[in-house]
This record gives structure tokens, C-alpha cells and sequence, in this order.
């Protein structure tokens, strides 16, 4: 119901989701420290903003921090307290071949960036396995004593396998959460806001570009329309947008609804599109988008937040 009707049903009706166009959140730079830092901009932040509030769906510790690297005019970069793109603490960033000074350390940086953390990579639930019931049928010669005696044995076996379930549940829910605490330290230590101009210029210069040569099926070698180029994002690369829910009814076609008006089916509301999606996701997040697949092109992890 979320996705549409099949394609020899295209116009029954129209799909229960509405996708935005993804926008850049961050951008992965090489960094001499670090490894790769995820680069944004005011401009980008405010952005976001934007379609967090439309969405309703953020902090309010959150959206003050955002507000404020927003509305930033300066050209210092900021990181989180606890970023890894300086050890030295001698206020430089070197991202590719450039050096940029006066990196100034920022709680704000750390309540965003743990924001988004926690947005892409969500804590997940330990899913509870149902355990079998003991058997309850005791034998026709069993004694008083003894039926109570087996009960009681019965009681404290179920009681240790509670207490077992609920060790190894706590047990989960903690390796989640550290899981969880890691990924948002992660991205805490590698998030820095440039000046909107120094971000202009990795968008332009960062990108991956490939090199590509059509091979002649029938020679083995280069066909002559000669070799291209592509520009893609690096991998690690972070985007953002909105998808929004709609109601939508379906063409009666089996008339399960003799009841209503003529040629009116099932209807799906927008609570209902979007819990489709989430639980299309909750089974693997890993998704392909657009042609090239032979190349690799395309694959993304997509996480819908509240």
C-alpha cells in the first residue's frame, strides 16, 4: 500500500510516500588526524534545521545548538570537545593538502553531532524469544507430597530461567547501548563546521571521480568512442531529507467493499505508509539506488527517524 499498486495496476492508485530530494549533511574529507572528517557548513545546518522542525521530531537542546552554528558568521571551524582532528590541541585542522587554523572546540558541535549519531545509528531492541512452557502433566500415581514437591521444583526452574532471560536481555540492552555510545562517538570526534565557502570547495574538489573505458565486445580493447569520467560521493557521505506520508485509496477491484461508492477499495493513511516503511527497513537498511549496479553505484543505508 505505501509503494503503490504493481505495475499492471499503476493507476489504481498513488503510492502512500512522498520522497524529497536528499540534500548534502556532510561531506567525508581526508584528515591528517582522524582519518576522514565529516565537513558542513552554517548554510548546510540551517538546512537541516529546516527540516527538522517541519518533522517536529527534534530536542529543543538540539535546535538551540543547531540555531546557534546556523547563524554563525566567523570563519573558525568548529568541533566537538571530544574531537580527534586535533590531538595536539594546537588549534589546526589539515584537511587534503590544506591547513586551516584557529579550530575553536565547541559543546554545541558535540550535542549536534550526537544528535545525528543517534538519528543514523538507533540503539536497537533485544527482540524477546518466547520460551516453551514446562510441562504440567504429572503421572497417576503420584503423591500429594510429591506433586508439591515437583511444583515447587517447577517454580524455582522457572524462576532461574526468568532470571536467566532477563540477565541475558539486560546483557543485550547493554552491548546496544555501548554500541550506540561508540557510533555517536565516532562521528563526535570527526564533525567540524567550516566557513560556507571553505565547504563550496570540497564539494568541488572531494568528490570521487572515476575513470571509465567502454571495451569493444568484439576486439577485447578499447572501444573508439574513447574514455569518461564520472563524479560520485564518497563513500561515508551523509545526506538528508524528508519523506512525508498521504492517504490513499485503492480501485476496488475484487468488490470487498460492496458498501461503499462504486469503484472505492481499501484506503491506507499516512500512520500507516510510513510504519510500512520502517518496517520495510527494521529488515535490512541497505538499500540500491538508481542505474549502475554493476559498477557498484547506488548503495546507501536509509534510516527513517521519528
Amino acid at each position: 500500500g505505501a509503494f503503490g499498486p504493481s505495475t499492471d495496476y499503476a493507476g489504481d492508485a498513488r503510492g502512500g510516500l512522498v520522497f524529497s530530494d536528499a540534500s548534502l549533511l556532510a561531506l567525508p574529507v581526508r584528515s591528517l588526524f582522524g582519518t576522514f572528517a565529516w565537513v558542513t557548513c552554517p548554510y548546510v545546518l540551517g538546512r537541516l534545521l529546516r527540516d527538522a522542525l517541519e518533522t517536529g521530531g527534534i530536542p529543543l537542546k538540539v535546535k538551540s545548538a543547531l540555531e546557534t552554528l546556523a547563524q554563525a558568521t566567523d570563519a573558525t571551524p568548529k568541533v566537538a570537545t571530544t574531537s580527534v582532528l586535533d590531538p595536539a590541541s594546537d588549534g589546526n585542522l589539515y584537511l587534503e593538502e590544506l591547513l586551516i587554523p584557529s579550530l575553536a572546540r565547541s559543546t554545541e558541535m558535540a550535542e549536534v553531532a550526537r544528535w545525528i549519531a543517534g538519528t543514523i545509528w538507533p540503539r536497537e531492541q533485544p527482540v524477546e524469544k518466547a520460551t516453551a512452557p514446562a510441562a504440567t502433566a504429572a503421572g497417576a500415581t503420584t503423591t500429594k507430597a510429591e506433586a508439591a514437591k515437583a511444583e515447587a521444583a517447577k517454580a524455582e526452574a522457572a524462576k532461574a530461567e526468568a532470571a536467566k532471560a532477563e540477565a541475558a536481555k539486560a546483557e543485550a540492552a547493554k552491548a546496544e547501548a555501548a554500541k550506540a555510545e561508540a557510533a555517536k562517538a565516532f562521528l563526535s570526534g570527526r564533525l567540524v563546521v567550516l566557513k560556507d565557502d571553505f565547504f563550496g570547495f570540497f564539494s568541488r574538489t572531494a568528490t570521487e571521480i572515476r575513470h571509465r573505458v567502454k571495451i569493444d565486445s568484439n576486439t577485447g580493447t578499447a572501444a573508439s568512442s574513447g574514455p569518461w569520467t564520472e563524479e560520485h560521493l564518497p563513500a561515508e557521505t551523509l545526506l538528508h531529507g524528508l519523506v512525508i506520508g498521504r492517504h490513499t485509496r485503492y480501485v476496488d477491484r475484487s468488490n470487498r467493499n460492496p458498501g461503499t461508492e462504486a469503484g472505492t477499495g481499501d484506503e491506507v493513511d499516512a500512520s500507516a505508509a510510513l510504519k510500512t516503511l520502517r518496517d520495510v527497513l527494521r529488515t535490512g537498511n541497505s538499500l540500491r539506488f538508481g542505474g549502475k549496479a554493476t559498477a557498484g553505484m547506488g548503495r546507501a543505508r536509509m534510516q527513517v527517524a521519528p
